[in-house]
């Protein structure tokens, strides 16, 4: 049998006037599928593509340029077997420069706000970690029923 994940349709919204940032997934258990991207402001201001993967999203800007790039992402976040109880944990790292700014929507409605302003002396990647619970209206997606679903996490 295949292992069990659910998955959680989710939107983040970007907004950066850092020269570069970083948005990610920390540790096991969660990952991102079929990332839609979609610029609201600044798609000119990039020196390379936006880079997306199944834990990370990368937005570059030419050096020392504060101009605001806001990006929207759509996706499916992924959540494996064992952690459907846990805490997913985001860090956002960024330039010396400003702010980036995420904010996470589900089902059309906000429900987080995560905000790096920071600068960390002796760290140039400046990382700030965030722990934001998951919606708890998870639905099996792979290899087993609603009901198997139910049991196993009543006798977790």
């Amino acid at each position: 049998m295949s292992e069990l994940y659910d998955y959680i349709p989710i939107q983040y919204v970007i907004k950066t006037k850092s020269d570069w940032t970083r948005f990610s997934i920390v540790g096991d258990g969660f990952s991102w599928n079929d990332i839609e991207l979609e610029f609201l402001k600044g798609e000119d201001k990039l020196v390379q593509d936006v880079m997306l993967s199944e834990k990370a999203i990368l937005i570059k800007k030419a050096r020392m340029d504060t101009s605001l790039v806001k990006v929207r992402i759509n996706c499916k976040l992924h959540v494996q077997e064992g952690h459907f109880d846990s805490n997913i944990r985001y860090r956002i790292e960024k330039g010396d420069l400003e702010y980036t700014t995420v904010k996470i929507f589900f089902m059309g409605k906000e429900v987080n706000t995560l905000e790096n302003n920071t600068k960390v002396w002796g760290n140039p990647d400046n990382p700030k970690e965030f722990s934001v619970s998951i919606p708890k209206h998870l639905e099996p997606k792979q290899g087993i029923s609603s009901q198997i679903l139910s049991w196993l996490r009543a006798n977790k």
